[in-house]
């Protein structure tokens, strides 16, 4: 009897326990959209300026925001603007996938949508990205369909696949997401991104809202949209999997707060061997008694 080579049982293995562990989250990552009919206009102004004075009490600063020949605000991951007789909204990340319903409720039209697939992988993700690319290539070159497939190398978000045009209806884009986010949870991680535009984002808004769950709507878009090109993605299992809402990035403030807890908190432990808590809040131009005054009940 022959014996099976360490190497091609290694290959067989590899393949039978399968590169893609848990599906971390799926849904909307992004959404452009615009509105031109009331009362869905002021329904829309008035949601989306709410969202607006959330990002800002978590630490965003709002300023002007001028697209395309509207005018508004921006603050953190929320737009809204207007040109007159059409509202614009642009959500992203996850006030995109908490709100992205509302918008599509009064929406009219939208001009791009983005939806996600991310994915634990159960390998060294040292060569993943030309593993994707390899794929690519090879199903582009048995079809020709004139894709454009590239990968980018960046030393601090990692590395990117490209399938498609910016200026298309549809571009796919796979990138490290724990190195591109540096955080913890996504250690290991990739996401896929398919972003929809043009026409073609208003007709998969229109097909999202017959989905009662956006992640099983994103886990099979991302698997067939890859599948065209040749890549393979995690598919849904036959067994729903309870996926995760996408992690919400620190708030400005909370970045502050971590700011002060590693750079100042060593340096004020050390003042305090030596001084007063009141000497040292007075050098921080802090009155003591007007900041429990502040605070009191």
């Amino acid at each position: 009897m022959n014996q099976e080579k360490p190497a091609q049982k290694s290959r067989n293995s590899f393949s039978t326990s399968g590169i893609f562990g848990e599906t971390i989250c799926a849904g909307i990552d992004y959404i452009t959209a615009t509105c031109s009919s009331n009362p869905g206009y002021d329904l829309l102004a008035e949601f989306v300026a709410g969202l607006l004075r959330q990002e800002t009490e978590r630490g965003h600063q709002m300023s002007h925001w001028f697209s395309m020949g509207y005018e508004g605000h921006t603050a953190g991951s929320v737009q809204l603007a207007s040109n007159g007789p059409t509202l614009l909204v642009r959500l992203s990340g996850r006030v995109a996938y908490d709100h992205w319903p509302t918008v599509g409720k009064y929406a009219t039209n939208a001009s791009r949508l983005d939806v996600q697939s991310t994915v634990r992988i159960n390998m060294p993700t040292i060569h993943f990205a030309e593993r994707c690319e390899s794929q690519a290539l090879r199903f582009e070159e048995k079809h020709n369909q004139g894709r454009q497939i590239e990968l980018r190398r960046n030393s601090k978000k990692g590395k990117t696949v490209y399938v498609g045009s910016p200026k298309s209806d549809r571009l796919i884009r796979i990138y490290d997401k724990g190195k591109e986010s540096k955080l913890a949870e996504f250690e290991s991680c990739w996401r896929a991104e398919c972003q929809f535009n043009k026409r073609l984002a208003w007709t998969m808004l229109d097909r999202l809202r017959n989905w009662q769950c956006q992640s099983t709507f994103a886990q099979r878009v991302v698997v067939d949209s890859l599948e065209k090109t040749g890549i393979r993605w995690k598919a849904i299992l036959a067994k729903p999997e309870s996926l995760r809402m996408p992690a919400r990035p620190e708030s400005r403030l909370e970045q502050k707060l971590t700011w002060l807890k590693s750079q100042v908190a060593p340096t004020v432990s050390l003042l305090l061997e030596h001084y007063d808590l009141e000497t040292i809040m007075r050098s921080l131009g802090l009155d003591p008694t007007e900041e429990r005054e502040k605070h009191r009940p």
